[in-house]
């Protein structure tokens, strides 16, 4: 009993403590919040508010002196206006009297006296231009009102002073005259006389007549011997940048409805492309040439192809590639570099350390490190060469000379030379 109530008052000792520890910390918080409250912040009125403005470094020109500098330069303007004016108004009386001095009032011209020298000034020109025929009779222009002679006066600003103008020369009567060209008559053509070079140039063109002897149409065929050989690329530019070859045709050409024409022995230019996939090459003809029995000469770009042996566009030919021997070399280079590699690196020890990796060779093993760093180094460099260089080769396909195929035309040509044999 007693443990029991020794264990008690311990107990309730510790809850008092809590107690008393938790009523003191409430105590200094009631008593915090009440300084803290007592007195509110001061809420700044309308009065204590005060505006200040900031100027930015760009903006650092006062009203006043914008205004002035505008008008400042409003005044030079004028200025330069007026001083034009005054030129202008110079060189009008140095016109109106080449004294410079400008004619009193009453000796200025009037409107009849200048009318009686636009007569005078238009016979002068009749006299010196004597017209070939009677010319349509002159409509002089009807004269300007009154209201309209009169000089206007420009509005002056209030307190300024206009100089005196000189006035204004009355306006000139102008007339109307109308000139009529007759056309050159061409004279007709008489029997024996030619047309003219210009006349000739001039009419349209007409196309020749279409027949047998003259026109090659579209789907004419007909034999040809292969005088060159053909290595056709299949790759890269093949396409776009064909190889020639020239063919002679052998036999007269089989035109629709069974018709013939001679073209035996002319020659024929063609351009020809491999095909990798087909192992065939494809030959477009581009030229046919011939010579004529009375020395006339023929050369016409024409379209067409080529048929084989068996009867399909393009011919069969051997598919050469040499990118295998390349690639071979480029093998044999890399396994010697890779053999000098494991000859330098077993010369040589890597240690490792907070600083970083390094490598140092084995005393008495330099010669075999040297060796070994010079031989990889050198077959890896040709390795890649072998490598760069099968990248630019292309198979071809190889196509014999003397082979007799089959020209086709695939769009019609004029051939008006019959050749000579």
């Amino acid at each position: 009993m007693t443990e029991l109530t020794s264990t008690e008052r311990a107990r309730r000792r510790q809850i008092l403590t809590a107690i008393g520890i938790a009523a003191g910390i409430f105590g200094v918080a009631s008593v915090g919040v009440l300084l803290s409250g007592g007195d509110e912040p001061a809420q700044p009125t309308k009065t204590d508010l005060r505006t200040r403005s900031y100027i930015a470094p760009g903006e650092q020109v006062a009203p006043a002196d914008a205004w002035r500098g505008v008008s400042d330069s409003r005044l030079a303007n004028l200025e330069g206006k007026l001083s034009a004016l005054e030129t202008e108004q110079r060189d009008a009386k140095r016109k109106l009297d080449p004294s410079g001095i400008a004619p009193p009032p009453t000796q200025r011209l009037t409107e009849s006296d200048l009318d009686e020298r636009l007569r005078a000034y238009e016979r002068s020109v009749a006299n010196q231009y004597p017209p070939g025929r009677p010319s349509d009779p002159v409509i002089a222009l009807p004269q300007a009102p009154a209201e309209a002679q009169g000089t206007r006066q420009a509005a002056t600003p209030i307190g300024t002073t206009q100089p005196t103008a000189p006035a204004a020369p009355a306006p000139v009567r102008t007339s109307i005259m109308t000139v009529r060209l007759r056309a050159a008559e061409t004279p007709a053509p008489t029997a024996g006389v030619g047309i003219s070079p210009a006349t000739r140039s001039n009419s349209t063109p007409q196309s020749p007549e279409r027949t047998t002897a003259t026109y090659l149409p579209a789907g004419m065929f007909g034999q040809a011997s292969l005088l060159s050989g053909l290595d056709a690329p299949t790759g890269g530019q093949a396409q776009s940048n064909p190889h020639p070859v020239l063919l002679r045709l052998n036999d007269l050409a089989v035109l629709p409805n069974r018709y013939r024409h001679n073209w035996t022995y002319c020659h024929l230019l063609g351009a020809g492309y491999g095909d990798l996939s087909s192992e065939r090459a494809y030959i477009r003809t581009e030229t046919l040439s011939c010579v004529g029995a009375d020395g006339r000469v023929l050369d016409v770009p024409v379209k067409g192809f080529i048929v084989g042996e068996d009867g399909k566009a393009g011919m069969r030919g051997r598919l050469v590639s040499k990118q295998g021997q390349v690639l071979g070399n480029a093998l044999l280079a890399g396994v010697v570099g890779g053999i000098g590699t494991g000859l330098e690196r077993s010369a040589s020890v890597q240690s490792v350390s907070p600083l970083g990796s390094t490598s140092s060779v084995k005393p008495g093993q330099a010669l075999q490190a040297g060796i070994g760093t010079g031989v990889g180094r050198s077959l890896d460099r040709l390795a890649d060469y072998y490598i760069t260089l099968a990248e630019k080769m292309f198979p071809v396909i190889e196509i014999d000379a003397d082979r007799v195929v089959d020209v086709i035309l695939s769009e019609g040509v004029y051939a008006d030379v019959q050749p000579d044999h």
